[in-house]
């Protein structure tokens, strides 16, 4: 695309992503020039959905601010505020591609409480994943791209089955291709705090979908009860209280992580460590000087490390759906969980 096609008084300028329906460039506004992300999606269902569940989510700030949208010769425009580094590349910006351990909690925690919020709303954002958590320049997180995000209680989003998300941190039921529920958006959180505390997943160098999915089934006795920096508190919860209930109890996991905070003694402020982000150092949004490539150029080897070992959405085929429902057609994918919340 042309670096200076225009939406109203937004000027398009480098492109920062794409995703499975459209692209991302920042824009620069040519009234206060000031930047911001802007989103040109070509399937007009996946934009208007996408419109309707962000408006949704307004007004709390660890949603991604959303500023106007319409249509344009070359697509669906979307334009949200900028942010310029996401959760995953502030982990390899670390020497040790790994959070501290309080880091971590409190990561887990404050996702919980997202995520606690657009379920409030009937929204599943079905594409949990720590790319989807920006940083913004105070240190806070902030979630994005509901590209792939579905109102929970209207059936007709589920009839047709088939795989949604990212497949590193996609549920055992999203393998499955089944309907998701909330539970499929909380099941990545540990995934995801997994990656924090030791720096890698179990399946970081698997490509394969049936043996991710696999390894999925085991993180609870293979990962998760055998790691010396996890609580066994936390084990424990991952196990009775999330994996096999359809309707999640966010006030259960949120007490269980606060007393872990109180035993340990882990502030809930701020999120992060000072050696671990520091706002100083934190490139500008505020004119057209943004440099993209700013973001990690002293890791940039690690980052594309990390990204060549990703397998998207779309190299998955209706042969692996065949393949892995036949193989577990007798197996509940969460029958490795002994209890259910109330």
């Amino acid at each position: 695309m042309e670096s200076q096609k225009q939406f109203h008084n937004w000027i398009i300028k480098e492109p920062l992503g794409s995703g499975t329906y459209g692209n991302v460039f920042r824009c620069l506004n040519t009234k206060t020039n000031k930047s911001a992300a802007i989103k040109i999606v070509n399937e007009e269902s996946s934009a208007l959905n996408e419109t309707t569940i962000i408006k949704k989510l307004q007004g709390n700030k660890s949603i991604i601010q959303f500023f106007e949208c319409g249509y344009e010769l070359y697509g669906y425009c979307l334009v949200f505020e900028l942010h310029i580094m996401n959760l995953n590349q502030l982990r390899l910006n670390q020497p040790t591609l790994r959070f501290s351990v309080q880091t971590s909690f409190r990561l887990l925690y404050k996702m919980i409480k997202i995520l606690e919020y657009i379920h409030s709303k009937q929204i599943l954002h079905c594409d949990i994943k720590p790319d989807n958590f920006m940083i913004s320049q105070d240190g806070d997180i902030i979630l994005i791209d509901f590209g792939l995000s579905e109102h929970y209680q209207d059936f007709s989003f589920h009839q047709k089955l088939g795989f949604k998300g990212s497949l590193k941190f996609a549920s055992p039921n999203q393998h499955l291709g089944k309907k998701s529920i909330p539970i499929d958006d909380i099941i990545p959180l540990f995934y995801i705090f997994y990656q924090n505390i030791t720096g890698i997943l179990p399946w970081d160098t698997i490509s394969n979908p049936h043996e991710i999915y696999q390894l999925k089934i085991k993180f609870k006795s293979f990962s998760l009860f055998s790691h010396s920096l996890i609580p066994l508190s936390l084990a424990l919860l991952f196990e009775s209280s999330i994996c096999n209930s359809k309707s999640v109890n966010y006030q259960l996991i949120l007490d269980t992580l606060s007393k872990l905070f109180n035993s340990q003694s882990i502030p809930l402020s701020p999120l992060f460590e000072p050696s671990e982000y520091d706002e100083k150092k934190f490139p500008s949004l505020k004119d057209d000087n943004y440099k993209k490539d700013t973001i990690l150029e002293n890791n940039i080897d690690k980052q594309e490390q990390y990204y060549s070992s990703q397998v998207t959405s779309q190299e998955l085929s209706q042969d692996f759906f065949t393949n892995i429902k036949s193989t577990v057609s007798k197996i509940n994918p969460f029958s490795f969980i002994m209890s259910r919340t109330k």
